[in-house]
């Protein structure tokens, strides 16, 4: 995969910050898991303070930038190393455009790493009978 830069052209983006996303979705899934158990209790109790916690959670996960934290590319050991320095970074600009010439160069190596892969799970697969079938090329 092509690697994503940790920051726009220009500085222009929106301030993701990993230790609110994660801790966001910590907070929403408990959220899910309350009002779900408060609705199995037919209690309106239970359910009313599990979608609190659960809009809290959205709420933390909006100030974190969870929707712009996209440089996955980076890999989960950076992820980590984020998550625990409690480093910032700039998610992309919605608005920014790719230039055509860029876009064109990783479609072409995505699509080059995609036949290696596809070939190399073909040859990995047992043969039937010990031949390919007249369908398979």
């Amino acid at each position: 995969m092509a690697q994503m830069p940790d920051h726009n052209e220009g500085g222009k983006g929106h301030r993701v910050r990993p230790r609110w996303t994660w801790g966001a979705l910590l907070v929403m899934l408990a959220g899910a898991a309350i009002a779900g158990w408060g609705a199995w209790a037919m209690s309106w109790a239970w359910s009313i303070a599990g979608v609190l916690v659960l809009i809290g959670g959205t709420a933390a996960a909006w100030y974190g930038g969870l929707l712009y934290d996209i440089h996955s590319s980076a890999g989960a050991r950076a992820e980590l190393h984020d998550l625990v320095s409690g480093q910032s970074h700039l998610g992309p600009d919605p608005h920014a455009r790719v230039d055509q010439r860029n876009a064109k160069e990783i479609a072409r190596r995505e699509a080059q790493q995609l036949r290696r892969r596809q070939a190399a799970t073909a040859a990995s697969k047992p043969r039937l009978f010990g031949r390919r079938h007249r369908g398979a090329r």
